[in-house]
């Protein structure tokens, strides 16, 4: 070779590897947009499923349409790396254009659709069409611009006709191993640290940066071409007339082939979401997994695709391959769980488990080049065509799948029809592409026929229950799963355990509600809409976001006249129709509410309707369809959409945030609302309420006593049923929320801090656990705080003894005690009766003893402490009242009130006196439940009902009691209300309620042989014994029931085998007691 041949070469490679460079960086360019674009567009239209399929369809539409026109004009330009380096400055500049062209549409899409009134559905054909109407116009200049550079630099490498399989593919995998780099670098560095419009200006530098080289590279060859050092081939000529006849059916082949890729791209996100989540980072990794598959075959492919023949075997085996792999996949996907879900240290099994298949999809575009191609010469326009038609075939396959397809046929069925499009396209390639000529020809064309037929036939996919109990947050559920279905954006499920129907989408745990029969207990999510009434008692029209369980609404205050609720994925609303007969409330049965099956953002910005109180509940703060929802703008958008001082309350629970996002949260509330108040009514739950005029709750409660004197049953079934509970639950008032807050960064849309740093927080075990959160809020609780409005200017007292047994209830043991140092150093004697209660309660009688008769002896009205110091004397006043200490039998003479009421029918009780209970009865219920003998009023009233012997009466009577330990049973967890309900309900024929008390007493039991077991308490033999003795009572009360048709056996069953293992293990604990 001469030194100029040796020269050319060399110059030959290096703008070879120039060129394949810049392809590298418009790949990675690509992916870095269409995640910013994605989210930009969602704030716009929302994150409904089909503003999510109008944004994607746009997006693949214009790289279809780019490389259509690409195919018409390509050979007509003769320098086609310098138009290639225009179309990337063109790419550049369009980009920059999309935010401002997005608030134009905004202000188009108000104007056309806004001014409803009341929320809209996003199911109208008007709203669809104008989301992929205007998703198109916004994208079509830089998608358009980018589909048409792969057929510019094919035009450019190719120089020969062997070279047109491997060059294409060669550009193919580079382009996406780009795109593999952009959707890494978008997801977990450049969202989090420079927002959306930084991730754009990252794109747009990387676009002109190409501009630049190309410019460079056309420069310095000044036009020429790359010479081949492969002498043209003669394959073309060889092809007869009807093989280039049939070349054409690649094109449709290759449609198909799209389409079905991205059933299996849906597919495998959405079952992969059940164990990585949904967050900004591991879509990235999933997407990154996929396109990464995708390279590598797409790289193998290009050394194989030098001849028509080679692709033509290529891409028969491919498809089959996808096939079999595919098949391998769903089987083993549920052995691939890990212990430990989340994406943290599992990215490598994205990767595992989506580069199989994608291998295969990645290496028939090669392939179907080099079919389609007929020389070198016809490279460009063929690789144009093959890549419009198959991205047409990508748009038309995500829609359908998540439309259609997989909704229609669920994961089993979609993974087979898939299975089998692919073995159906291979019998296609076998009979119409091949050569007549080929030797194998028949072979393979009976092989194929084969496989397709005996996979219809044959293949049955499982459920793939194991994935669908898989969450990313929580450990796997191990009830009865009662329904299953995939909707347009999630997969809802619904499993039975523990007396509730827990909900999950897409394997988030999103609520859960009682069953029929179930004992009351204080949901947070009820109280979601209970709160803004609290503050606002003539609240009329609320709006809730999201459905869920229907929790929400079931606590909903009958002072409420209408309702609306938006929610995103219509499954949800079907899965709680599903379970409507054995749910306790079914919201669906309220005349109050219409549902609205939209995204909020979107619902909100096309009506004028004002509502009283806005209740945003959207569970997982970084997922899509949520994230949206934690921002700046959202809010202001909800506030506008509020009356004259109405509430806006919004949801969040402190496992997915740590201490920053917790501020910024706070910090974004203060940005919108002028007076914003915090409330814990749950360990890990907080509720943030934020109005323009003040919120003095709990003082406009203490002066008016309403909403409770409205409606008090329906307030004292969720557990709050007076002032102090309200108190209870403030973890900050305003002035605190702003000393927290400080100068942290309000959540937007642009820096949107929940979506890119919850999950991680999540995975790194960073967020706010119940001891981190006390620790974070214990200098802002207005309760322990000795000078604040609460101790200073309350305009009434409050009873700080309940609070702080409410506390104690609650788990908040470390605001009771520093409750009672603050009441200690202003001196008031109630801290005195808290002490004495922590006191009692582990065991230190006589020290309990003193501190209750120094309160006294400082305040000799206080009957709850009075109470509370001979509460422990009464067994001991029925058998021998002259044994009692002087003082004792005092002050049982000092006892007045309502306090003597209850201490006198206990002691009736004891004696069996059922009728003198009854006498009393009208002033047992009087007592508040805020007075210390409300326990015991409550258990005596149920107890005698109970007990009636009188026939005619006995159903009766005990359906009271049951309701009067329903009223309780929310405020006091005490087992001993759960073991009377059990015996009311016993007596009542009612197995719903026998049923699932009995479930919840276990769960009771079972908690506490957990602490047993891990040396939490020490129980001596005889509480052992006793709890024993009350096991085998329900065993036995079960048995009782078993013939009852009324009841599913699976029910039974599973409460059989909690039970026996309950008592083993309380057997073995007193056994070990010898």
């Amino acid at each position: 070779m001469t030194d100029s041949g040796g020269a050319s070469v060399r110059l030959n490679t290096q703008i070879l590897a120039g060129v394949v460079a810049c392809f590298v960086l418009s790949g990675f360019a690509a992916l870095l947009y269409q995640t910013a674009w994605m989210r930009q567009f969602s704030l716009v239209f929302g994150t409904s499923e089909l503003a999510v399929a109008a944004v994607l369809s746009a997006y693949m539409g214009g790289l279809a349409v780019g490389s259509a026109i690409a195919a018409k004009w390509v050979d007509r330009i003769r320098r086609p790396v310098l138009f290639y380096g225009l179309l990337e400055a063109g790419i550049a500049i369009s980009a920059l254009l999309v935010p401002w062209l997005l608030q134009l549409t905004h202000g188009l899409y108000v104007a056309v659709f806004g001014g409803q009134p009341e929320p809209v559905d996003s199911s109208g054909l008007g709203q669809s069409f104008f989301y992929l109407g205007t998703a198109f116009i916004v994208l079509m200049i830089p998608t358009s611009f980018m589909g048409a550079t792969l057929p510019l630099l094919t035009k450019y490498v190719v120089r020969s006709d062997e070279q047109v399989g491997p060059r294409v593919g060669l550009l193919y995998a580079t382009n996406t191993m780009g795109a593999v780099g952009g959707t890494i670098v978008a997801g977990f560095l450049l969202l989090p640290m420079l927002g959306l419009k930084g991730t754009v200006y990252v794109g747009v530098a990387v676009n002109l940066l190409v501009f630049i080289v190309a410019a460079l590279i056309a420069k310095a060859v000044n036009g020429a071409q790359i010479q081949s050092d492969v002498a043209p081939s003669s394959d073309a000529a060889q092809v007869s007339a009807k093989g280039l006849t049939r070349r054409h059916i690649i094109l449709p082949l290759m449609l198909l082939s799209g389409a079905n890729s991205f059933v299996y791209e849906v597919l495998w996100t959405r079952l992969l979401g059940h164990i990585l989540g949904g967050s900004v980072a591991a879509f990235a990794t999933m997407l990154a997994s996929f396109l990464g598959g995708i390279t590598i075959g797409s790289a193998i492919a290009a050394r194989f695709a030098t001849t028509r023949a080679q692709a033509i075997y290529g891409l028969i085996a491919v498809q089959c391959g996808v096939a079999v792999a595919s098949v391998l996949i769903y089987h083993y996907l549920p052995l691939a769980i890990p212990e430990q879900v989340g994406l943290k240290g599992n990215v490598l099994l994205a990767v595992v488990i989506l580069l199989p298949a994608t291998l295969f999809i990645g290496a028939s575009y090669p392939f179907a080049v080099r079919i389609f191609a007929l020389s070198e010469k016809d490279a460009a326009p063929a690789a144009a065509k093959v890549y419009a038609w198959n991205t047409v075939g990508a748009i038309v396959g995500a829609t359908v799948a998540a439309f259609f397809l997989i909704p229609a046929l669920k994961y089993e069925g979609a993974v087979k029809f898939a299975v089998l499009m692919n073995l159906a396209l291979a019998v296609v390639a076998s009979l119409l592409i091949q050569s007549r000529n080929s030797r194998h020809r028949l072979t393979i064309q009976v092989a194929t026929v084969i496989a397709l037929l005996a996979t219809a036939l044959g293949y049955r996919p499982d459920v793939p229950e194991d994935i669908l109990r898989t969450s990313p947050v929580y450990a796997p559920r191990e009830g009865e799963l009662r329904y299953y279905e995939v909707g347009r954006s999630a997969t809802v499920i619904i499993i039975e355990e523990a007396g509730f129907f827990n909900i999950r989408t897409n394997g988030l745990p999103e609520a859960s509600t009682n069953l029929k029969g179930a004992p009351p207990y204080k949901h947070n999510q009820r109280l979601l809409s209970a709160l803004p009434v609290l503050a606002r008692p003539d609240i009329e029209d609320m709006l809730v976001v999201g459905f869920g369980a229907g929790a929400t609404l079931e606590g909903v205050p009958p002072s409420v006249k209408s309702i609306d609720v938006i929610e995103l994925e219509p499954e949800v609303i079907t899965a709680n129709q599903s379970i409507s007969a054995e749910r306790q409330i079914d919201p669906l049965a309220d005349p109050r509410i219409k549902i609205f099956i939209n995204d909020a953002r979107s619902a909100l910005a096309l009506t004028n309707k004002r509502y009283d109180a806005i209740v945003s509940q959207p569970s997982h703060p970084w997922t899509a369809g949520a994230s949206h929802l934690y921002t700046r703008e959202f809010m202001s958008l909800a506030s506008d959409h509020l009356t004259e001082g109405g509430v806006f309350l919004q949801w969040m629970n402190t496992q997915f945030v740590n201490e920053e996002l917790l501020k910024s949260l706070c910090a974004t509330m203060l940005a919108v609302f002028d007076h914003v108040r915090v409330y814990q009514w749950d360990p890990e739950i907080l509720f943030f309420l934020g109005s323009s005029l003040p919120l003095d709750v709990e003082v406009d409660i203490a002066n008016t006593g309403r909403p409770f004197s409205d409606n008090p049953v329906h307030y004292l079934e969720m557990g709050v049923g007076s002032v102090e509970d309200v108190v209870v639950a403030l973890a900050m008032d305003h002035e605190n929320v702003l000393r927290f807050a400080g100068d942290a960064i309000p959540i937007t849309d642009n820096f949107n801090q929940m979506a890119t740093q919850s999950a991680r927080a999540m995975d790194n075990g960073e967020t706010l656990s119940v001891n981190r959160l006390m620790n974070v809020l214990a200098p802002f609780d207005p309760l322990v705080q000795g000078d604040s409005w609460l101790h200073e200017s309350f305009p009434t007292p409050l009873n700080y003894t309940y609070i702080s047994r409410r506390l104690e209830g609650q788990h908040f043991k470390r605001r009771a005690v520093a409750l009672a140092d603050t009441l200690l150093a202003r001196g008031n004697p109630e801290a005195l009766i808290m002490i004495g209660q922590g006191q009692y309660r582990q065991g230190e009688t006589e020290e309990a003893q003193r501190n209750l008769i120094r309160a006294i002896d400082l305040n000799p009205d206080a009957q709850q402490a009075r109470y509370t110091l001979l509460r422990p004397w009464f067994s001991r006043l029925a058998r021998d009242p002259a044994g009692l200490p002087k003082r004792i039998r005092d002050e049982f003479a000092k006892m007045k009130g309502s306090s003597a009421v209850v201490t006198g029918a206990w002691l009736a009780a004891g004696a069996g006196n059922y009728n003198e209970l009854a006498i009393v009865d009208p002033k047992l219920a009087e007592v508040l439940p805020t007075d210390m003998w409300y326990l015991d009023a409550v258990k005596l009233r149920a107890d005698w009902r109970i007990k009636v012997t009188t026939p005619g009466q006995q159903p009766k009577l005990a359906r009271e009691a049951t309701r009067l330990i329903d009223n309780a049973i929310a405020i006091y967890q005490d087992p001993d209300f759960y073991r009377m309900r059990l015996a009311s309900s016993f007596v009542a024929d009612e197995v719903l309620d026998i049923i699932e008390t009995a479930r919840r007493l276990i769960y009771i039991f079972e908690q506490e042989v957990d602490r047993a077991e891990h040396g939490e308490v020490i129980p001596d033999k005889r509480s052992i014994t006793v709890k024993l003795r009350q096991v085998e009572a329900i065993q036995q009360v079960l048995s009782n029931i078993r013939e009852d048709d009324r009841i599913p056996a699976y029910k039974l069953s599973s409460l059989d085998a909690r039970a026996s293992s309950v008592a083993e293990r309380l057997r073995s604990l007193a056994a070990l007691k010898k």
